[in-house]
């Protein structure tokens, strides 16, 4: 399979990403909630919910954190899987700001969020939802 055919496949299933790397963190977050909408606001909101329902309150924006460098480690893995250049900082940074806008905390510094996420790319749990993710295949039209 060639990234544009992942692409391909996310967009039948009703992801509407920019590139590859951006169907796969949203394919992640899919795949984190069980959910059926790959629409990025609902996406969001069932995350969020399911965050609150497995943690405590204390505990909502770790685990919020927790899904997002997952995400981030797994399409670091994909782009290297197919190839495609990442730049770790520049999405370390993404991943920094919209955690400090999101949650109003800083989860440390560009560097430590890039270790993070290369951390995170080890995890048994994130190799199964970079394999989950690169099995999907395209969702087909209802026939009429």
């Amino acid at each position: 399979m060639t990234a544009d055919q992942m692409v391909a496949i996310l967009k039948s299933r009703g992801c509407e990403p920019s590139d590859l790397r951006d169907g796969v963190h949203e394919a992640v977050h899919v795949l984190q909630t069980g959910s059926r909408s790959w629409d990025r606001e609902k996406l969001h909101e069932t995350l969020e919910r399911k965050a609150w329902k497995t943690s405590s309150a204390r505990n909502h924006i770790a685990t919020m954190v927790r899904y997002e460098l997952q995400a981030r480690a797994v399409e670091m893995l994909a782009c290297k899987h197919f190839k495609i250049p990442y730049d770790i900082d520049h999405w370390a940074f993404t991943c920094w700001m919209e955690t400090s806008k999101s949650y109003r905390v800083d989860i440390g510094s560009i560097d430590k969020i890039v270790d993070s996420v290369r951390i995170v790319s080890k995890q048994v749990e994130v190799g199964m939802l970079l394999r989950r993710v690169l099995s999907l295949r395209a969702r087909r039209e209802p026939r009429a």
